[in-house]
């Protein structure tokens, strides 16, 4: 896609942060200092900012390959964006309308790279500086966490997570969490099998 110059031409990135891979083959990337989403521009270009169809720095994308629904993670407007094929602006799924941070249930600080859906459609969210993983279920509008700790920054507990980013279920639906600030990668059972 680019020569290794980073600009602003649909034919460069900058500072690409995370990419995704539909069933078709189509590539999906989190351009992060151009503010888009490119897939020949999916979602963004429109500029930096907060409107709905703008980001700040977003630095993850997720594509549902059963309805090829984007999931944009808009880290600095903390907030999760929800961009329907063909959409040209996106719908908040998570965090709040004005962009502001917080550690409620509503809110997100700075969601990074993490980001997926379960097959119920459940999103599910590494709320990277709230040191938390948060689901969000389909049409709630607040979250739950799923993993991490309301009691802060952790590294011997493996209830507490530092900076978490890429998350990712296996085949048993276990959660697979990058816990990026205590430099390693943990797994959580999250349905009962019993």
């Amino acid at each position: 896609m680019s020569d290794g110059t980073g600009g602003t031409l649909l034919n460069q990135l900058s500072q690409p942060e995370d990419l995704e891979i539909d069933q078709y083959q189509n590539l999906y990337i989190a351009d992060t200092v151009n503010n888009r989403i490119d897939y020949v521009v999916v979602a963004g270009g429109n500029g930096y900012g907060s409107n709905q169809n703008q980001f700040n720095q977003p630095s993850g994308v997720y594509v549902d390959e059963r309805t090829l629904t984007v999931y944009i993670a808009d880290t600095y407007n903390n907030r999760i964006q929800k961009w329907l094929e063909n959409s040209t602006t996106g719908i908040t799924v998570a965090g709040i309308e004005d962009t502001s941070s917080g550690t409620q249930t509503n809110r997100l600080k700075y969601p990074m790279s993490g980001l997926i859906v379960d097959r119920e459609g459940n999103l599910y969210i590494s709320d990277t500086n709230n040191q938390r993983i948060q689901q969000r279920l389909v049409n709630a509008t607040e979250g739950r966490t799923m993993v991490g700790s309301e009691d802060g920054i952790g590294s011997a507990d493996s209830n507490k997570l530092n900076r978490p980013k890429g998350i990712r279920f296996d085949w048993q639906y276990s959660l697979y969490v990058t816990d990026s600030g205590n430099n390693r990668v943990q797994k959580f059972n999250l349905i009962d099998n019993g």
